[in-house]
């Protein structure tokens, strides 16, 4: 990841990055291709359906024409052929990437077989692609905003893993979660029934006064975080620890090689989804 990291960040010319189109998004792809065993050629069509596809995960938000279903659908069928034949010729031609386990372990009766392998990787590419490009960004959005919180982490290196976790409860790439509840519920008065399907507001329960103390503080010393970004129980993101590790790696590099990097203006806007939170841009001087 960090080669990965350093080479994006040789591209940067003329003191200045906008982060997301430049580093975050094409760090994101690269590194769940390699991880899958993908072609390193293909990269770039990848990420190309991958932007596609991730529209469909706000479909309160989205309103799509006709022009754009149909964009939509050919990317997912393109997606799927091109895995499909990814997944041939691992099944030929195994190596040491997660493609090549996944065809291991389903070879007895009870494992997935091909289809739900190849759901599982176009599934894995959206997630991937997004979830850790809006961490890098908003983290580090949040990081130039609090100088103090900057300097302190550029001081002490050691605190990136928890810096992490306070960037990921401040500003969650996620914002809510979907549950359906078993049995009647009472919570703090309120009665649901059984079977309901209930919305979870993850960003809101990330900045929950009775759990965090100054929860609106971007505090990258705050102990025991633990934040719901990534869910929880049985259903919490099977990314989390990847994404984690993804973003201390970008951390890390973009840190060691621009120490000095400070926000170019206050003109930062959010894009217009509904489940993910992430910026249009990010602007930043080297």
């Amino acid at each position: 990841m960090e080669s990965i990291a350093d080479h994006l960040i040789s591209k940067f010319t003329g003191g200045k990055a906008e982060i997301i189109s430049e580093f975050s998004y094409p760090f994101a792809t690269l590194v769940i291709a390699e991880f899958l065993g993908t072609h390193e050629s293909d990269r770039d069509i990848l990420d190309k359906w991958a932007s596609q596809l991730v529209k469909t995960l706000d479909v309160v938000t989205n309103q799509f024409s006709q022009e754009d279903l149909t964009v939509i659908y050919k990317a997912a069928d393109e997606m799927k052929l091109y895995m499909s034949d990814i997944v041939k010729e691992k099944e030929k031609n195994p190596g040491d990437d997660f493609i090549s386990r996944m065809l291991a372990i389903s070879e007895n009766d009870d494992k997935p077989d091909h289809e739900e392998i190849i759901a599982t990787l176009v599934l894995l590419i959206m997630d991937a692609h997004e979830a850790p490009k809006n961490l890098i960004s908003n983290g580090l959005y949040a990081l130039l905003r609090n100088p103090e919180q900057h300097k302190m982490l550029l001081e002490d290196m050691s605190l990136l893993d928890n810096a992490v976790e306070e960037m990921l409860r401040y500003d969650s790439p996620a914002q809510f979660t979907g549950r359906r509840t078993h049995e009647d519920e009472i919570i703090r008065g309120f009665e649901i029934k059984k079977g309901v399907q209930l919305i979870c507001m993850l960003g809101a329960g990330n900045r929950d006064p009775e759990r965090y103390e100054n929860p609106d503080k971007f505090d990258i010393r705050r102990k025991n975080i633990m934040p719901l970004s990534f869910g929880g129980g049985i259903h919490f993101c099977a990314g989390a620890g990847m994404a984690k590790v993804e973003a201390q790696a970008a951390f890390s590099r973009l840190l060691n090689a621009f120490p000095n990097m400070s926000l170019t203006g206050n003109d930062y806007h959010y894009h217009n989804y509904l489940h993910s939170r992430g910026l249009d841009s990010l602007d930043v001087k080297l």
